[in-house]
């Protein structure tokens, strides 16, 4: 019973006496290597951003874990480019997100060429949602997508609020 405990006590030493080693050796190298109580308070605050902003709550909960588990345990040179490193991690955090699981079952990917030769015409797309969200510059970009690839394009605006936004 004891040497199973004896055991389990002594691996557990080895593994801090490690972190240990590779923190000091990480010093002597000028670097530092992050860990989860550096990126506690960014996070929260990257979280409570997202929520504020009408992200849903299970996105959020996959983007702020995937930056952490980009970032915890990586290491970077003491003045190094901090931004580049946290915008990777957000990079890659967020195309994770937005990867399309193909075992997923109700999740499909869309090929948005197909959908446009195939479906009924005309293809109606809609854009919908609150103010301030890029509803009008996305809807140019969608635009200007479309003509380029040889489609006509007609724009009908119903925004109430800003009757300028039709222009």
């Amino acid at each position: 019973m004891f040497e199973k405990l004896r055991n389990m006590l002594k691996d557990f030493s080895n593994i801090i006496e490690r972190k240990v080693k590779e923190k000091g050796k990480a010093i002597l190298e000028g670097e530092t290597i992050l860990d989860a109580k550096d990126l506690k308070e960014p996070l929260e605050d990257l979280e409570t951003a997202l929520l504020e902003s009408d992200v849903a709550l299970s996105v959020v909960e996959e983007l702020i874990s995937g930056v952490r588990e980009e970032l915890v345990g990586k290491r970077k040179k003491w003045g190094g480019d901090t931004g580049r490193l946290v915008n990777e991690a957000v990079r890659d955090a967020l195309l994770n997100v937005f990867s399309v699981d193909a075992g997923a079952a109700d999740v499909a990917e869309l090929d948005f060429e197909q959908f446009l030769d195939k479906g009924d015409k005309p293809v109606n797309i809609v854009f919908v949602g609150v103010n301030g969200t890029g509803k009008t510059t996305s809807i140019a970009k969608v635009a200007k997508k479309l003509l380029g690839w040889g489609y006509s394009v007609v724009i009908a605006s119903a925004d109430t609020y800003r009757a300028g936004a039709t222009e």
